[in-house]
């Protein structure tokens, strides 16, 4: 039982040493302090008592290819593994939910749904209206908004519906582990992965049906009535059939479901051969943890190339901004041109960039006109000030708005894409560039 006060030591321990490194990276918003507040509900120890060294695997991988990969995510993975190493080492192994959960409640998650988020909301609103319509004469959408009679619905990040997407996937593995401890049945990897994906499904088709709510009940925006009803909806469309397919779920016989029923809670005793080899293990990744926070600037961007200095662009003044970012602009105009990354990175997309900045984004949509493809929005500040933004990808051969098809034709050898941002106080002079620009190649 002494050995058990080692974890303390050792967990303040890992936190001096990837302080810096986690405090670039994570963003304590309210995810994260609710996926803490929420973890001990969603992970148990398993009764039989076995102590398990598989995390320092998982750690270990995040953290030898992080340097190779640069990729941030890989440390943070490297020391939450590492905690949840010493976890099962000292006190016993867990259930099978801790790697879902840690992903979900992960600044990666939170990118991918900003990302992928702003083609959903599209796909929704049009959703949404096209169910509509055959009830609803002159019902129209225009990117993310509903324009119905003199009123105008958005559906936006900002939400109380799309705000509960990750949340919702938190609370389905809170579901899980409920369902596990009532009926001493364990879920593997495979298992949950399926109900995690019913989830995914389940939050959409929430949304889908808040959305269409608000419309029939005229509900607007920043009213109480409109956050009470993404709440609603997300009780009735989510977490209740949510609910009712884990519990079906877990009695399909054939899915062989691991039975912990009459195992009476154990602990096993450390040897000392087995104490000292996960001691050695813990060295090995405290080792790896301080000195990739100590050399952590050499391990941050993943861009692919520098500029040429030839790139012009006519009657704008060029300089070289922060992040090896390319930036041309006038009184009313702001170009970025942002460096390649590998197709398995980050890339500097506008939908975080400008909300880092202080502005909120307005109306989303996909503009084409004739052969140019881009995605536009307008950007507003607190004094309700309005920019024009649009962006899209080029490698100079090629251009495109998706993120799957450029990260997948660099998979295949194509040349690497940069980020262009066009961003203007009019709309018209915004258009007028951005079909300018589209049509020069620029590298």
């Amino acid at each position: 039982m002494k050995e058990k006060f080692i974890f303390i030591p050792l967990l303040i321990f890992a936190c001096l040493l990837s302080f810096q490194n986690l405090l670039f990276y994570l963003n304590l918003n309210n995810q994260i302090v609710f996926a803490i507040l929420l973890s001990p509900f969603a992970m148990y120890f398993l009764p039989e008592g076995t102590k398990s060294s598989r995390y320092f695997y998982f750690s270990l991988f995040f953290l030898i290819f992080y340097p190779i990969l640069k990729i941030q995510s890989l440390y943070f993975f490297g020391f939450f593994f590492f905690l949840l190493f010493l976890i099962e080492f000292l006190f016993g192994k867990l259930n099978n939910l801790p790697i879902f959960y840690l992903f979900i409640a992960s600044p990666l998650a939170s990118y991918l749904f900003q990302v992928f988020g702003f083609n959903i909301r599209l796909w929704l609103t049009k959703s949404a209206v096209w169910v509509l319509k055959p009830f609803f004469e002159g019902i129209q959408f225009s990117g993310n908004l509903i324009l119905f009679g003199q009123n105008t619905y958005k559906v936006a990040p900002e939400c109380m519906g799309m705000n509960l997407f990750s949340i919702g996937l938190l609370f389905a593995l809170l579901i899980i582990s409920h369902r596990e401890k009532k009926i001493h049945k364990v879920a593997n990897y495979i298992h949950i992965f399926l109900m995690l994906f019913v989830a995914v499904f389940l939050n959409i088709f929430s949304n889908f049906m808040r959305i269409i709510g608000i419309v029939l009940f005229d509900l607007q925006i920043d009213s109480i009535e409109h956050e009470l009803f993404g709440l609603l909806s997300f009780f009735i469309y989510f977490l209740l059939p949510f609910y009712f397919f884990v519990h079906a779920f877990f009695r399909i016989s054939f899915l062989n479901f691991k039975n912990i029923s009459g195992i009476k809670r154990t602990i096993s005793i450390f040897t000392k051969k087995v104490l000292v080899k996960n001691l050695i293990f813990s060295f090995i990744l405290l080792l790896f943890l301080g000195i990739l926070n100590f050399y952590r600037d050499s391990f941050r961007g993943s861009t692919l190339a520098n500029f040429n200095d030839n790139i012009r662009i006519e009657n704008l003044k060029k300089q070289l901004v922060s992040d090896n970012v390319l930036q041309f602009s006038n009184d009313n105009l702001l170009i970025y041109i942002k460096p390649p990354v590998n197709f398995y990175a980050a890339d500097h997309t506008p939908l975080i960039c400008w909300k880092g900045s202080g502005y909120n984004f307005s109306k989303e949509e996909i503009i084409q006109i004739k052969n140019i493809k881009f995605y536009y929005s307008v950007l507003k500040t607190e004094k309700n000030e309005n920019l024009f933004t649009a962006w899209w990808y080029d490698n100079g051969n090629d251009k495109t708005i998706s993120q799957l098809y450029w990260r997948w034709k660099m998979l295949l050898g194509e040349k690497p894409y940069y980020l262009i941002n066009v961003t203007s106080t009019n709309r018209e002079d915004l258009i007028k560039q951005v079909n300018l620009i589209y049509h020069k190649n620029l590298f």
